[in-house]
């Protein structure tokens, strides 16, 4: 995903977030439809998504990429594959048009927070 543990403990969870959403559009779709988050992360299931880094960088490479993947689901990127509280997820439709970081990128900076406009014009530019 990202070839340098600095480079990759050095970004936000939103910013890494963005190099998150693209590998995962970017696996086979059979590997999409088994997304797992224990699976994805954990070296004992055999994950090799983490083994390009040194042992004494892999806790710090996982847990970043961990606080980007729960970033992806607060803004429901990443989705319950059902509804029975199971570990399994699959992109949602508005993740799949994210194909590219920068797609994420222009997302989260589209997205003004609630909080940060002023009430008087709320209701008339929060639909929008």
């Amino acid at each position: 995903m990202m070839p340098d543990a600095e480079a990759v403990t050095s970004l936000e969870p939103e910013e890494l977030g963005g190099v998150l959403m693209s590998y995962l559009n970017g696996l086979p779709a059979n590997e999409q439809s088994q997304l797992n988050r224990p699976n994805f992360f954990s070296r004992s299931y055999g994950s090799h998504r983490f083994t390009d880094y040194s042992d004494a960088d892999q806790d710090r490479v996982v847990d970043a990429f961990l606080e980007a993947w729960m970033w992806l689901e607060r803004e429901g990127l990443l989705i319950p594959r059902d509804a029975s509280g199971g570990h399994g997820f699959k992109i949602s439709r508005r993740g799949a048009r994210m194909k590219t970081r920068a797609d994420v990128d222009g997302y989260r900076h589209a997205s003004l927070p609630r909080h940060l406009v002023h009430p008087s014009i709320l209701a008339d530019v929060w639909p929008s």
